[in-house]
């Protein structure tokens, strides 16, 4: 009975002013959205993600400059949406905007878990020494 009950509730997807009151109305809101704000203080400066800044794990092993970078999108998208949620509406250009550029991104792998395929190694001369 009580898997029949799960299955009809997880099969009915939640209107979505429910979800946004229950995440209003949620203890940890204020919470999240000051973390949030601590982590994405600027909402106005998009970050970039340009090819050199992605090629450097290639060039010299360093992953923390272009994840950064990358992760910043993701939290201003968050904070923004949640914003939003709790009430501030000039926050869909930023949603916006924030989507728009992570769209844009050549690709959404990290530079570290970049696989060209098996042939790639076998290029002659090979593009890399290393993973």
């Amino acid at each position: 009975m009580l898997k029949e009950q799960l299955k009809q509730w997880l099969v009915q997807p939640a209107p979505v002013n429910d979800a946004c009151d229950q995440i209003r109305r949620s203890p940890s809101t204020p919470l999240m959205l000051s973390l949030l704000r601590r982590d994405a203080p600027d909402l106005a400066t998009l970050p970039q993600t340009p090819y050199t800044l992605y090629r450097e794990f290639e060039r010299n092993g360093k992953r923390d400059d272009y994840q950064r970078v990358y992760f910043a999108k993701r939290s201003m998208l968050t904070r923004a949406v949640m914003e939003m949620i709790t009430g501030d509406d000039s926050m869909r250009d930023v949603i916006q905007d924030v989507l728009w550029s992570i769209c844009e991104e050549t690709t959404w792998v990290l530079p570290a878990h970049e696989e060209q395929g098996p042939d790639y190694w076998e290029l002659k001369p090979s593009p890399r020494s290393t993973p």
